[in-house]
């Protein structure tokens, strides 16, 4: 026992030397590794692998994102006026703005401005959450949390 102790602490001693071995350092003109290229990633690795920047799948994200702009179109204006469809409203919203505000909109910038509204109104996580999830989410913490407590006091 005193022996192998002796031993380690002789091994830390020795002295190192400051440049690499040879098999670890860089070749001239080479990449380090930790940058080399890929050339052929794993299944596992493409399984994994998002695809959010492919011209397919900013088309699908652009398409949800109208869909759930569609869903949040108000029926009618804060002043009760109906809207009929997304034309009705960009022309209500150009006349609301020049009348509260005097801003001359055209009807691109109003788009943006409404998209812009609509997307945000799509998206707001917290308005979409319901007293349903909260009582689920309140529930699953209880009962991962009793249960932990539970086996631990039974096993302990």
């Amino acid at each position: 026992m005193g022996l192998s102790v002796l031993y380690f602490a002789t091994l830390a001693l020795r002295p190192t030397s400051l440049t690499p071995p040879a098999r670890l350092a860089p070749r001239a003109g080479a990449p380090p590794r930790c940058c080399a290229p890929v050339e052929d990633e794993s299944a596992l690795k493409k399984f994994f692998t998002t695809n959010r920047e492919a011209p397919a799948a900013k088309a699908n994200q652009l398409a949800w994102a109208r869909t759930q702009m569609d869903a949040e179109m108000p029926s009618a204006t804060v002043t009760g006026q109906s809207i009929e469809d997304r034309a009705d409203f960009v022309r209500q919203y150009v006349e609301a703005e020049k009348a509260k505000f005097g801003r001359e909109l055209t009807p691109e910038a109003a788009e943006r401005e409404i998209d812009a509204w609509l997307l945000k109104q799509a998206t707001a996580a917290p308005s979409k959450t319901s007293a349903a999830d909260v009582a689920a989410a309140v529930l699953v913490f209880v009962a991962a949390f009793g249960g932990t407590v539970f086996f631990k006091g039974v096993g302990g």
